[in-house]
């Protein structure tokens, strides 16, 4: 998977997932292009082609997957039901997924 492709896919993905916070990417729309990628995600795949994860626009931003209290570790803990920080797990999850879109709507690739 180019950049490019996994731009636009998370795109999709995570604008869908800001739209609806109550959901998780197996209720996306995208699922089906999603399901079967490195980690279930279009950075991942991308990112895996070269065996690190220093390429991911959330690894630069420090809101990557392994990284305790990022936007996508809260966002994952309210999804697996072991949220247990403040506020309404619905709105961080909006929030969560509409920080993670927008990196990755600043993350500048070529087509």
């Amino acid at each position: 998977m180019t950049a490019y492709e996994a731009k636009e896919l998370s795109l999709k993905l995570w604008g869908w997932l800001k739209d609806n916070p109550d959901k998780g990417k197996e209720n996306s729309p995208y699922w089906e292009e999603v399901k079967d990628l490195d980690c279930r995600c279009p950075l991942c795949e991308y990112t895996f082609n070269d065996d690190t994860c220093e390429r991911c626009p959330l690894f630069q931003a420090g809101e990557y997957c392994n990284n305790d209290d990022s936007a996508y570790d809260i966002w994952s803990d309210i999804k697996g039901g072991v949220y247990y920080g403040e506020g309404n797990p619905i709105e961080v999850s909006r929030k969560c997924a509409t920080k993670i879109y927008n990196i990755i709507e600043a993350w500048v690739v070529e087509e």
